[in-house]
């Protein structure tokens, strides 16, 4: 029995960390990519 709520307990926060690391890195690429988009219309405008 002990073993079994050990077992989730570390099922659970390892789900919770991966799922959270996910969404960080989501909002970083997310964020990446605005960066990216608006460093190339100013590298456009600034050549063009």
């Amino acid at each position: 029995m002990d073993l079994f709520v050990v077992l989730v307990s570390i099922g659970c926060g390892f789900w919770a960390g991966y799922t959270f690391r996910e969404h960080i890195s989501r909002r970083r690429r997310m964020r990446w990519q605005a960066e990216q988009r608006l460093g190339a219309r100013a590298f456009y405008s600034a050549v063009f």
